[in-house]
């Protein structure tokens, strides 16, 4: 019982981190590419921009040493939530 519990767990962390990972980098990561490899400077942009954001994200998580995870509810998924939009 106590196995089946740890396995529900980690399960249970392991779907929604890989979820944020496919929805917030790998996906973004190949339309990226795809449209530095097109000619249409408006996708490129949009694309790039995504990426400024996902960083001002990523530099704001590090200073704030986690903080916000542990306070704000939800925060992880309101993060995909804003970085989908």
């Amino acid at each position: 019982l106590a196995v089946a519990a740890l396995l529900l767990f980690s399960l249970l962390h392991w779907i929604p981190n890989a979820v944020t990972v496919l929805l917030a980098y790998a996906y973004p990561a190949a339309m990226t590419v795809l449209a530095i490899e097109s000619s249409d400077k408006r996708q490129t942009t949009q694309w790039m921009a995504y990426w400024v954001i996902v960083g001002g994200f990523r530099c704001f998580e590090v200073i704030t040493g986690g903080l916000l995870a542990a306070t704000i509810p939800f925060y992880a998924l309101l993060k995909v939530i804003a970085l989908v939009w």
